[in-house]
């Protein structure tokens, strides 16, 4: 692709912003050009980013690998587990279900949570508590399925996701009792404030934490809304006894699912990792979350 127009994003201010270039923004001095479609953008503090159109209006969008490009190691039988101490891409197999059919398929969906709640049982799982991780897992699982033609239960690394174990996250105070969820509410997608953390302190000292880029949050229930992922790495302080609100940014995580509205989520333990410029714009997280088609269904 010809760059033949370039505009220029810039973020003056000391926190990271989305920056949008809206359809139809005129590329050239008669205005005869101009941009095929939205372009958003999230840029660090204090920084600029050029952003290339081509002779028609088009943005340019550089390559950026998917999940689906992660080979699969090893297939087990749907009597399997998945062992969450190990970086090997398993696909466990779930029976009784027509790939053809999946999408959006009740059965499907509940067939697959059942087998997850064997396959992934040893996974933490604290809902009460706003800790979860099977469902995002169970998900992307039923995601990764339909692209690839095979109904299975993925181990992390077949899902791109790494666990994290920082003492200093929110979930790791959070499993550990120091700090308290009250109430996890995801609300829009691509913005500053989609999701909505309230917080309690419950030791004597100080905590200041951190909520890690590419944490996954999850949907508490299947509904086929969109699960969420915070685009870069956040600190917040709480002092002891306290209770306070926190805006957490945050990007769509499945390009097909609709947008959360005030839905209850829970944090995870995994990190989606960067496979090349995935955090810099929603569509480019799609490409990596979601594969070039996007032809799967919640």
């Amino acid at each position: 692709m010809n760059a033949e127009y370039v505009i220029q994003l810039l973020n003056p201010t000391p926190r990271h912003r989305t920056m949008k270039i809206l359809r139809g923004k005129p590329l050239n001095g008669d205005r005869s050009i101009r941009s095929t479609q939205d372009v958003s953008m999230r840029l660090p503090p204090y920084s600029w980013r050029n952003v290339l159109f081509d002779s028609s209006g088009n943005p340019h969008s550089s390559m950026v690998r998917s999940i689906d490009d992660i080979d699969i190691e090893e297939d087990l039988a749907s009597s399997g587990t998945i062992s969450f101490d190990n970086n090997r891409t398993t696909r466990i197999r779930v029976d009784g279900v027509n790939v053809s059919g999946m999408a959006g398929d009740l059965a499907s969906r509940e067939k697959f949570t059942s087998a997850a709640s064997r396959v992934y049982a040893n996974l933490f799982h604290d809902p009460d508590h706003y800790l979860g991780g099977r469902m995002v897992m169970t998900q992307n699982s039923f995601l990764r399925s339909q692209r690839d033609g095979r109904p299975g239960l993925y181990s992390p690394a077949a899902l791109n996701l790494t666990i994290e174990e920082r003492p200093d996250s929110l979930y790791q105070n959070v499993k550990s009792g120091y700090l308290e969820i009250l109430e996890c509410v995801g609300d829009g997608y691509n913005s500053d404030d989609a999701l909505q953390l309230r917080i309690s302190n419950n030791s004597p000292e100080r905590v200041r934490f951190c909520i890690p880029k590419g944490a996954m949050f999850e949907q508490s229930e299947w509904t086929g809304n969109q699960n969420l992922v915070v685009p870069d790495e956040q600190w917040y302080e709480i002092g002891p006894g306290e209770e306070q609100s926190f805006p957490v940014p945050a990007m769509c995580a499945n390009a097909t699912g609709g947008s959360p509205s005030r839905d209850r989520m829970n944090l995870t333990p995994f990190l989606f990792n960067d496979l090349g410029e995935s955090f810099s714009s929603q569509d480019r997280f799609w490409s990596s979350s979601d594969g070039a088609n996007r032809n799967a269904r919640l």
